[in-house]
C-alpha cells in the first residue's frame, strides 16, 4: 500500500529534503505500522519517471523511498508517495488535476496538455470516478476526526469543485503541495484507506 505525505511542493525540493522529511516523521512516530503501531523502516528506494508540465513536457526521475516494520510479522510494506504523484500513473498529480480541472469548461480536444486524446479521456472517467468516491471516504474520515460534513453543505457541480468545497471544510489544516488532488490523498492515507485518487 502506499502513503502520500508533503515531501515537497515539487521535484527540486523533494530531491533536496525528501529523506530529511521522511526521517523526521519517522523519528516522531508519524509513521507507524498500522498492525503493531511501531515506527515504519526505511527498507529500500527505487527510482520513478514522472512527466511534468502541461505546455512543456519534462521528465523527471525521483527515488520513491519503500518502508517497513521490521517488528510486524506481516510481510506488507509501503512505497511513501509524494503529494505532486499519482499512485500508479506517470503523470505528475499537477497535470492531472489540471486536465480534470479544464474538463468542467472545455471539450477533450481543446484540453491544453502533452497527453494523448485517449489519455485524457481515461483520466476524465478514471480520475472522475475516484474523486466522487474519495469524497464519501473523505466525509466518513472527517467524521471520525469530529467534522460532520453533509450533502446540503456542498454545492453540487463538477466532481472537482465538489472535491474542494470538502476540503475547505476539512477538521485540519495540512501542508502539502498545493494540488487538492494530492491533498485529498493525504487525508486518505493518513486514515489508513486504500481508495487514491
Amino acid at each position: 500500500m502506499s502513503i502520500v505525505i508533503f515531501l515537497g511542493k515539487d521535484v527540486n525540493e523533494y530531491n533536496e529534503k525528501s529523506l530529511e522529511i521522511i526521517e523526521n516523521a519517522i523519528n516522531n512516530k508519524n509513521l507507524l505500522c498500522e498492525y503493531k503501531l511501531t515506527p515504519l523502516k526505511i527498507h529500500l528506494h527505487y527510482t520513478r519517471k514522472i512527466k511534468l508540465g502541461a505546455n512543456k513536457l519534462k521528465k523527471a526521475k525521483i527515488e520513491i523511498y519503500f518502508l517497513i516494520c521490521k517488528e510486524c510479522e506481516r510481510q506488507h510494506g509501503h512505497a511513501l508517495l509524494p503529494d505532486f504523484l499519482s499512485p500508479y500513473k506517470q503523470y505528475s498529480a499537477d497535470e492531472i488535476e489540471s486536465v480534470i480541472i479544464d474538463s468542467a469548461t472545455q471539450p477533450v480536444n481543446e484540453i491544453d496538455t502533452e497527453a494523448s486524446e485517449s489519455t485524457v479521456k481515461r483520466w476524465i472517467k478514471q480520475v472522475g470516478g475516484r474523486i466522487v468516491r474519495a469524497i464519501s471516504v473523505l466525509k466518513a474520515n472527517f467524521m471520525e476526526l469530529g467534522r460532520v460534513i453533509t450533502e446540503v453543505m456542498i454545492t453540487p457541480g463538477h466532481c472537482y469543485s465538489e472535491l474542494e468545497q470538502l476540503l475547505e471544510m476539512a477538521p485540519d489544516t495540512l501542508k502539502y503541495g498545493g494540488n487538492k488532488l494530492g491533498l485529498a490523498n493525504i487525508w486518505i492515507s493518513r486514515q489508513n484507506r486504500k481508495t487514491y485518487i
